[in-house]
């Protein structure tokens, strides 16, 4: 369900570059619920994308990239991510609030994360700050095992 990513990113800079975008609340894509308390958006800052780019050569994937602010207080209902079949998720504010999935909760800094299994967040010790990359053409056990290829061929 969850594996932790060991690779270097400079999440101050993902922040700050997540600071000078305009976000937008979340719009379900299937029942058009509008979620205020989580924002979104898609135009990521320079430094973020090349980020995207790397890994996208690391899994030989398509990722699509995006920014995510949860109010603090607030929760994301359970649910699985709709077209998404895994995705990279950086924690940009501490990591103290987790993940929850329906068998257990995991704390993590920078992971892939398994979407298609049933999971919320509840942002309780303040405003939770995410710079997600969404995967839509492979799955969490192929994503997972081609980056500990990568990890066993880099020294």
């Amino acid at each position: 369900m969850i594996y932790d990513i060991d690779y270097h990113i400079d999440r101050d800079y993902i922040l700050y570059e997540s600071e000078k975008v305009q976000y937008s609340s979340f719009v379900d894509p299937k029942s058009k619920n509008v979620l205020d308390f989580w924002k979104i958006c898609h135009d990521v800052g320079p430094y973020t994308q090349a980020i995207t780019n790397d890994l996208c050569k690391i899994l030989d994937v398509h990722i699509k990239p995006r920014y995510y602010i949860q109010e603090v207080g607030s929760t994301i209902p359970w649910h699985v991510d709709r077209g998404t079949k895994c995705a990279i998720n950086v924690v940009l504010s501490t990591d103290r609030d987790p993940i929850e999935f329906r068998d257990r909760s995991y704390h993590y800094s920078t992971a892939l994360i398994d979407t298609t299994k049933e999971h919320r967040v509840s942002a309780v010790t303040e405003p939770r700050v995410l710079f997600k990359m969404s995967i839509f053409d492979k799955s969490f056990g192929d994503c997972r095992d081609a980056y500990i290829e990568y990890q066993r061929r880099t020294p």
